[in-house]
């Protein structure tokens, strides 16, 4: 194909060492083939190639930066949510990575008048089986919403997944931490009420302490809430498994 093999003269031409060498380490496991493009790069390609939407995602690909494409041009692309959500979910269903899925929700445009659409299509998207697509549902929602309603409804959302994914884990505790940016009063009151996994509250609190844009007061009432948590059911644990012997 003309346009795959344009794309490729493209991306090879904008290619480093340096950058493939640090995309390896950053990405971790993949099954495609990384070149080193600058995200930039990518970025301005996505620009120039998203009213070709559809074409691009047809497109067989070999390579991470790719598939990175694609889905910088699908989350860019015009249209409503129901018009690109059929291409959001084709798109998705190829990933095998979290840089590409938090690339892909960080370049995501919507209208607001579509806020309700965006919603339902987050909510579907996290109560997906498959790792990388709730993912995607996760972080879209945090990254982009973040006000009062939003927070509140993102919460009882996460008390309803299953747990247990590592990269989805990961992304409810980084929402956690984000919305402590917008709301540390309401963040505390989920970190103190809520029985979400506490493996996932300690990466949260990680994550709230390595932010400079929170207090040190919050971050030293989070870290006791999750440690003493922490305490509190590894010796519910303990009884509870002294009982059944």
């Amino acid at each position: 194909m003309e346009l795959q093999k344009k794309i490729l003269e493209e991306l090879n031409n904008n290619k480093t060492d340096k950058n493939a060498t640090y995309t390896k380490k950053v990405v971790g496991n993949t099954k495609n083939d990384i070149i080193g493009v600058p995200m930039a790069v990518l970025q301005k390609m996505s620009d120039k190639y998203k009213n070709n939407c559809e074409q691009i995602l047809d497109l067989p690909y070999s390579t991470y930066e790719e598939l990175m494409l694609k889905g910088l041009v699908v989350a860019k692309a015009e249209g409503t949510i129901k018009e690109k959500k059929p291409l959001i979910f084709k798109f998705l269903d190829l990933v095998d990575n979290w840089a590409i899925v938090d690339s892909f929700c960080s370049a995501f445009v919507y209208k607001e008048s579509q806020r309700s659409y965006f919603i339902a299509l987050c909510k579907e998207l996290a109560f997906s089986d498959k790792e990388f697509v709730s993912r995607a549902g996760i972080v879209l929602l945090f990254m982009k919403l973040h006000d009062s309603v939003a927070i509140n409804m993102a919460f009882k959302l996460y008390d309803r997944l299953t747990y247990g994914q590592y990269y989805k884990d990961m992304a409810l505790a980084w929402g956690m931490a984000t919305y402590s940016l917008y709301d540390e009063s309401r963040s505390l009151e989920y970190f103190i009420n809520s029985d979400i996994p506490i493996g996932i509250k300690l990466k949260a609190a990680q994550k709230v302490r390595d932010s400079k844009k929170l207090s040190d007061d919050y971050k030293a009432k989070i870290t006791y809430v999750v440690n003493h948590e922490k305490v509190w059911r590894a010796k519910r644990a303990m009884e509870q498994e002294e009982t059944t012997e």
